[in-house]
């Protein structure tokens, strides 16, 4: 009797041994594994954001806001045209080239403060550069009036569109896995009280329709993920152009 229950320990030692010594092998075979797996990076969007990164973003459109009204301001008084906003943006790309070797006091803090860190990479200061460059675009195709309600719509709609959706957003946009329709249709529609608050004050000549269509025109294709060149893609080149152009053939056909 006492062999049996000596031998029945000593099974039970054994395959707990071997259970422990399997468990060990699959834990080093899946650590293998997980090191020659390709790892998958998650692209953040309006929807997984952290709290700290919905304040970062807001930050960054208000200055975005500030900056968008600064240079309606200075283009519509004719303190800025195109020649002297292209000066700008030459300046600025040398600077921003400076900065991305260079610690630069006052330029570091606000691309510290304001700057995505992915730009900080590769083009320091590219948010700013674009948004001028869009906005020289416009100013150079367009007529006065279209010009300044295609940069009310990139102003406002693409200063308000992911404030929104990273706070109310539902529904995906359906071109889009980064953006919400909630986000797109607040921009649109602040970017048509916004022109016609101008209108209202004897600045623009634009009608409802035309800052309807081109409000929605342009935060629709604010939210398109093009799959070419997307690393040459900017809201603040595709907001403006669109808008605009969508005025121009209004007026063209109508």
């Amino acid at each position: 009797m006492g062999k049996k229950i000596k031998e029945r320990k000593k099974n039970r030692i054994k395959l707990k041994q071997e259970k422990n010594s399997n468990e060990e092998d699959n834990a080093e075979l899946s650590r293998k594994e997980s090191n020659t797996a390709p790892k998958v990076v998650l692209e953040k969007t309006e929807a997984n954001f952290t709290y700290k990164d919905y304040e970062f973003e807001v930050k960054r459109k208000m200055f975005h806001i500030v900056l968008g009204f600064g240079v309606v301001a200075l283009f519509y008084f004719n303190i800025f045209d195109a020649s002297r906003l292209l000066l700008l943006i030459l300046f600025g790309l040398v600077v921003c080239i400076a900065a991305k070797y260079y610690k630069i006091p006052g330029i570091q803090y606000m691309l510290d403060e304001f700057e995505r860190k992915e730009n900080l990479k590769h083009l320091p200061g590219k948010s700013v550069i674009y948004f001028l460059a869009g906005s020289l675009l416009a100013i150079v195709i367009f007529p006065k009036d279209i010009a300044v309600a295609s940069l009310l719509i990139l102003t406002i709609g693409d200063g308000i569109s992911p404030i929104i959706g990273m706070s109310y957003g539902r529904i995906k946009h359906p071109f889009s896995n980064i953006k919400f329709i909630e986000g797109s249709i607040a921009g649109a529609a602040f970017s048509i009280v916004g022109i016609m608050l101008f209108v209202y004050w004897g600045y623009i000549n634009i009608t409802f329709f035309e800052a309807f269509l081109a409000s929605f025109a342009a935060m629709f294709f604010e939210g398109i993920e093009w799959q070419l060149h997307r690393d040459l893609q900017d809201d603040n080149i595709i907001i403006p152009l669109v808008s605009g152009e969508v005025i121009y053939l209004i007026r063209y056909f109508l």
